[in-house]
């Protein structure tokens, strides 16, 4: 049984279309666009289901092959469901780039499972209502401890795009970054962290915004290291371009 939450949100979807009606009526030079505020995945839209009393089907997330494999075990059911996890419609009826097809797969072996997730993580699945490309299906693990390892940067990297030939002789490099809700002192600390393990030779210029900007510009400032701090972009970008006029 559905808790008073989920009620009263299903109550306020079924009187949307009235609503609209009514608003139009009113008001015929309005016009009205849906518009998306909020993507969820699957996995993420069925958790907040249950925690709000709506019964949904036992599930688990798999990072890896390895994982989907233990998930399946622990589920202990006479069908198992493997769907991949992007947002985009048509998963079913999708293409993966290791030549997989089909987003959604049903199968009665826990060991089949192991093998269909091996060629779904790490590729991309194309379906109707995805970019030409398609989306990767993958999550990158990083230890907490040891931090980003070399061939994960490269990965994240690639995967975000970055390809091609590469300016060799950087004069000066530029940092903007708003931290909302995390902390810029942490940003900061990151920073010169990175610009000592790097032993950086050229002109860093950074504009942080948001929690903590003064400490983290006080860090940034006391660190003894070639980083300008930058009161907003264009700020930020006059002095980059000061730093490279000096040479």
């Amino acid at each position: 049984m559905a808790s008073p939450m989920a009620s009263q949100a299903g109550a306020v979807i079924r009187d949307l279309p009235l609503l609209r009606a009514t608003l139009l009526r009113r008001n015929p030079g309005i016009q009205l666009t849906p518009r998306r505020w909020l993507n969820l995945q699957e996995y993420q839209s069925k958790k907040l289901m249950a925690d709000h009393g709506v019964t949904v089907q036992k599930f688990f997330v798999a990072d890896t092959a390895n994982d989907a494999i233990e998930a399946a075990k622990r589920l202990q059911a006479t069908e198992i469901v493997l769907k991949a996890q992007i947002l985009a419609g048509g998963r079913g009826k999708g293409v993966f780039s290791s030549g997989l097809k089909g987003g959604v797969h049903l199968t009665k072996d826990p060991k089949v499972v192991g093998q269909l997730a091996k060629q779904m993580i790490g590729y991309n699945l194309t379906t109707k209502q995805t970019p030409k490309g398609g989306v990767k299906v993958k999550k990158e693990e990083i230890d907490i401890f040891e931090g980003v390892k070399d061939n994960q940067a490269v990965r994240l990297a690639e995967n975000l795009g970055f390809k091609g030939p590469l300016q060799q002789q950087v004069e000066a490099i530029l940092v903007n970054i708003f931290g909302g809700i995390v902390n810029c002192a942490i940003i900061a600390n990151g920073i010169t962290k990175a610009c000592r393990e790097l032993e950086l030779k050229v002109p860093l210029v950074v504009r942080l915004e948001g929690t903590n900007v003064h400490e983290a510009q006080r860090i940034l400032n006391e660190s003894g290291l070639p980083i300008t701090s930058a009161s907003d972009l264009e700020d930020a970008a006059k002095k980059a371009v000061a730093c490279v006029t000096k040479k």
